[in-house]
């Protein structure tokens, strides 16, 4: 167990990461980030301290898809430390009721769900068209350009978005996690993209 630590402790754990100092990631000091999650912070007392003075919010925000960071990135095994801070940001927020509520409130799961609902009316639709039942060949809105699409293939293959997935199946090893995926339907949507037929790089991402 991670005893709790005074608040001034918690914020020179967390000065050390510059997060609070810098919104550019790059600026970042990773090692200190994921040694703060996986040590003091996975106390829901000092995660609450670093959820106040804004640490989650900003770290959230470079997971966010719509505001393009991580997402973005390209796929490569350095930048897989990313994926561990991901997981455990989401571990120690859903472990406490002012943590649930700050996820809910930054869209986090809104923003990934809502790409995943994306991508199975994009099979759906596929999916009828080979069947012949759509007489009239019907224009996908713009939104679902390739590059605008989160799940889209070439996104899941050469970039960091494939760790989406990553981040939702590490959900099932907790109580929480289950419930959030529950809520947002994200098992039901993800066998209608797999069943598809044609979406393997999902089932292997």
């Amino acid at each position: 167990m991670v005893w709790s630590v005074s608040e001034g402790v918690v914020a020179e754990k967390l000065q050390q990461t510059k997060v609070l100092s810098s919104k550019d990631y790059a600026k970042w000091v990773w090692d200190p980030i994921l040694d703060a999650l996986e040590g003091s912070l996975a106390n829901p007392a000092n995660s609450e301290i670093a959820l106040k003075n804004g640490f989650y919010k900003r770290l959230m925000a470079f997971f966010k898809p719509k505001e393009k960071l991580f997402s973005r990135l390209d796929w490569s095994a350095d930048n897989l430390k990313y994926v561990k801070a991901g997981t455990l940001m989401l571990d120690n927020l859903l472990a406490f009721e002012k943590g649930r509520q700050a996820v809910e409130e930054e869209k986090f799961f809104t923003q990934v769900t809502e790409a995943l609902k994306q991508e199975t009316e994009v099979v759906e639709e596929d999916s009828r068209k080979r069947r012949g039942s759509m007489a009239v060949k019907t224009p996908r809105p713009t939104q679902w350009d390739k590059e605008s699409r989160l799940f889209s293939q070439e996104s899941i293959v050469y970039s960091m978005a494939r760790e989406y997935i990553t981040l939702l199946c590490h959900l099932t090893r907790s109580s929480a996690g289950l419930a959030v995926l529950k809520q947002y339907n994200v098992l039901t949507m993800f066998l209608t993209i797999v069943n598809n037929g044609e979406r393997d790089d999902l089932s292997y991402a």
